[in-house]
This record gives structure tokens, sequence and C-alpha cells, in this order.
């Protein structure tokens, strides 16, 4: 964590402007989920624990389907909701 604070400051700084970004979208546009836990000895997060799942059939053709939209260039990750449906152009 000692990298990772140089770079990013506080654990909060980091958690919010990297770590929930890219797991919100690894959890959208793949076949996995992610959920992590930070592990906190003290009052300090000294380690992150991740959680990676496969996803069941029908999230996974879910997930495909928001992806190729995406990869298509025909909508952002944000105009789009979870299920792949356009919720603004």
């Amino acid at each position: 964590m000692v990298i990772i604070r140089r770079i990013y400051g506080p654990y909060k700084d980091f958690r919010v402007r990297v770590l929930d970004i890219a797991m919100r979208q690894i959890n959208e546009f793949t076949d996995i989920n992610v959920e992590y836990i930070p592990v906190r000895p003290g009052r300090m997060t000294t380690h992150i624990e991740f959680h990676i799942q496969l996803k069941k059939p029908l999230e996974r053709l879910v997930a495909d389907t928001a992806a190729e939209r995406v990869l298509d260039g025909d909508f952002t990750p944000s105009q789009m909701d979870l299920d792949g449906k356009v919720i603004k152009k």
C-alpha cells in the first residue's frame, strides 16, 4: 500500500478514483463478479482482499450484450444500465 499511497494519496482517494470504478466496469462488462474487502488490522487499511465469482449464464449474456454495444461504439457505459438498455443518448 506504500506505493499506492505515494501515487493516489489516502486510501479513500484510491478507492474512489480507481478501485470502485474498475470494479463497477469489471462487474458490468465481463463474465465475472468482483467484490473486495479492505483488511484493517487497526485503523488503517493495509491490504485488500478480492472475491471473484463467475456470473450465472443469464448474467453473462447481459454483460456480453452491454460490452458488445460499447465496443461497437454505439454507446458509452454511462449511457446504459446494467441490462444493456440505453438510458440516455
